[in-house]
């Protein structure tokens, strides 16, 4: 065992504990563990009111801003979002002395654990999840990752995911926000990254901060996402998950037993050592800190990394699939193909569009087939105009039968004001 259960390690001030943390088995997070801290206070949240009664958030590290955040406070409500000034600027000694074992090759969870014991403890002293997930290299709006507005700005993936349509609800980190700045960007970097994954099927693991909804914020890896970018996959991330912040109960066997946790990984709370026991939150202060927009927007990203969101899915998309329980489905069958699309009305929409959403984030050569038919048969028109933006994603402009079907769409449209019909045009934009 690399830590003995429960048993601090003096030289790290880190201690692995029991239990292990539990989460939803069809999410992003593959593995996780529970972690104490009693850390440094470098790498760390502030949060306050603002005078609009908001609540105002930063990760910052060595009391510089690396993302600030402008919340309601409701988890499901959307919030806006601007960059910091670059873990470049920070200044922090620490920081760059440690950097380097964010770089190593994923083995397991624990190992990796070990690798960054050192960076753990920039932390503030408290409890965490550090967990092992999959996650998007793009904001869950359609953009490349590090392609984000300095200034406040909505992001769907700032609050939980809901699926009208299951009733599902809860918080996954699956999308990524930078933390440095884009002028840090270094092709010899992202084709080194290539090279290695060429090499091994495999790209290190990055590393990341759980922040808010099912957004991470990327302390170290900004490069090796890029790579998984132009690679169409999703990129590994330790994760570091906050459990300081909130609170919540499970229903199990009609009993309700406190749970602490966040990001749908929680731990019971009584399970805990008492001497790791969580002390009451702070209370929010009111201006206690400069919020002012970022600077890491800084350069215009190549036409790769723009068209790369094609194969991951959208804020919405990863609600219906988590609810459907099909998100990071490796192979959809032709009977699912068959059931919920060559139907004349779908047993359901949600289903149906789990279906054409994994065919396309799996870059599945049956997509433009199952789409068209859907298109021909499908009585019901909301699932009608998601195999037309699914065609869309394709890009394909020198397939004849795709184009078809967009001009038919346009010929027999009725209704001039169709908003629909400025999806249909962006095919020939």
């Amino acid at each position: 065992m690399l830590f003995e259960q429960n048993k601090k390690t003096e030289k790290t001030n880190l201690t692995v504990l029991q239990p292990k943390p539990e989460f939803e088995q069809n999410g992003c997070v593959k593995d996780a563990l529970l972690v104490y801290v009693k850390g440094k206070g470098i790498l760390k949240e502030q949060f306050q009111y603002s005078n609009s009664y908001r609540i105002e958030h930063q990760l910052i590290l060595n009391n510089i801003p690396l993302l600030q955040i402008n919340s309601t406070g409701c988890p499901t409500c959307m919030s806006m979002l601007a960059t910091g000034y670059g873990t470049e600027h920070t200044g922090c000694k620490e920081w760059a002395e440690y950097q380097k074992a964010a770089t190593q090759p994923f083995v397991s969870l624990q190992q990796s654990v070990k690798n960054l014991r050192h960076i753990l403890t920039l932390l503030e002293s408290g409890l965490y999840a550090v967990a092992d997930v999959w996650s998007f290299p793009t904001d869950g709006d359609g953009r490349f990752f590090w392609d984000v507005p300095n200034r406040l700005t909505k992001y769907s993936s700032s609050a939980a995911m809901w699926d009208v349509y299951n009733g599902y609800e809860g918080e996954q980190p699956l999308y990524l926000y930078p933390t440095q700045g884009a002028a840090c960007y270094n092709k010899e970097w992202v084709d080194h990254y290539l090279k290695l994954y060429e090499k091994t099927k495999q790209l290190p693991p990055i590393l990341t901060y759980a922040t808010i909804g099912c957004l991470s914020a990327v302390l170290d890896g900004h490069h090796r996402a890029c790579a998984a970018a132009l690679l169409g996959i999703p990129i590994r991330a330790i994760c570091i998950v906050p459990l300081n912040r909130t609170a919540s109960y499970k229903k199990e066997n009609k009993r309700i037993e406190k749970y602490i946790g966040a990001f749908e990984i929680c731990v019971e709370s009584t399970k805990i050592p008492k001497e790791y026991a969580l002390t009451a939150e702070k209370p929010l202060k009111e201006n206690s800190f400069v919020f002012a927009d970022g600077t890491l927007s800084q350069r215009r990203w190549e036409k790769d990394y723009k068209t790369s969101v094609k194969y991951y899915p959208t804020m919405e998309e990863s609600s219906i699939l988590c609810a459907e329980k099909m998100l990071f489905c490796n192979l959809i069958s032709q009977q699912d193909i068959q059931e919920n699309l060559a139907v004349e009305c779908p047993k359901s929409y949600s289903k149906a569009v789990a279906v054409l959403s994994s065919l396309r984030i799996g870059n599945d050569t049956r997509l433009k087939q199952a789409a068209l038919g859907c298109i021909r048969i499908c009585k019901l028109k909301s699932l009608r105009e998601e195999a037309y933006r699914q065609l869309l994603l394709l890009k394909n402009k020198h397939d004849e039968e795709i184009e078809q079907v967009f001009i038919d769409y346009l010929v027999e449209s009725e209704n001039r004001d169709d908003p629909f019909l400025k999806v249909i045009h962006q095919y020939w934009d």
